[in-house]
Parts: C-alpha cells; sequence; structure tokens
C-alpha cells in the first residue's frame, strides 16, 4: 500500500512537471488507477475488519 502511495504522489508530482497535453492525458489516467486501487483495498481492509469483530 506504501509502493502505491508513494507512487500516486510520483506521478502526481510528474503530472505537475509535464508540458506534453499526451503525457499529461496518460499520467492522469495512472493517478486515477492509483486512486481507485487505494479505495479498493480500503474498503477492503474496512471489511475485513469488520468481520473479524
Amino acid at each position: 500500500m506504501t509502493y502505491l502511495k508513494v507512487s500516486l504522489e510520483e506521478t502526481h508530482s510528474r503530472l505537475v512537471s509535464s508540458n506534453d497535453h499526451h503525457q499529461t492525458l496518460r499520467l492522469q489516467g495512472e493517478a486515477r488507477e492509483l486512486q481507485d486501487t487505494l479505495k479498493l483495498i480500503d474498503r477492503a481492509e474496512t471489511l475485513l475488519n469488520a468481520h473479524k469483530q
């Protein structure tokens, strides 16, 4: 999970410094995928913790 958060931060930093429109669109897509993955992991952890109780 830490790896995904670092990847998201790196993607955002490349996005800010990008001057190429196509690269910007690709990086925005990467960032969305990473954010979606982090949300799914968080949701899964929440469900798992609820199930343990």
